[in-house]
């Protein structure tokens, strides 16, 4: 076999869990399939891959997200 296509998609998390919509910070956020996020991720957007724009935004918001204590 010559060539083998794979089938990949990128997300972005502080923790490996699967997408919480209660708690999007702490879970994986699909950047290739998104899923909707109030003030983050148009609903108009949803299942598509990100552009580059709302990629930086998305993980900006993992990144600023604060940990409970």
């Amino acid at each position: 076999m010559k060539t083998l296509p794979l089938h990949c998609t990128v997300s972005v998390g502080r923790t490996f869990r699967p997408y919480d919509s209660k708690n999007p910070a702490f879970s994986q956020i699909e950047l290739d399939e998104a899923e909707p996020i109030k003030g983050l991720i148009p609903q108009e957007l949803e299942g598509k891959p990100l552009p580059d724009d709302i990629v930086r935004r998305v993980i900006d918001f993992v990144a600023d997200a604060k940990l409970a204590a």
